[in-house]
């Protein structure tokens, strides 16, 4: 957890309130312990492999998206 204070980084968490293997709680931790840039997108009731297509296109999408933001380097 401590270094996640130090992370240089941006930090992206999917957490899934309805994971029975890592508890939302887990996320929640690290998401406190984070500098920004972070952000924190549920998965609704995704299982903890994101078994599901629909899930799995959603979080997806959500990283692709999240990933040009802040991590690709704007075109100059």
């Amino acid at each position: 957890m401590d270094r996640l204070g130090t992370l240089k980084r941006g930090l992206l968490i999917f957490p899934s309130p309805v994971n029975t293997i890592v508890g939302i709680e887990n996320a929640e931790k690290i998401y406190k312990a984070a500098k920004l840039p972070k952000s924190f997108v549920s998965l609704g009731d995704a299982d903890h492999l994101v078994s599901r297509p629909k899930d799995a296109q959603f979080l997806g999408h959500v990283l692709s998206v999240w990933v040009r933001y802040y991590v690709v380097p704007p075109a100059t």
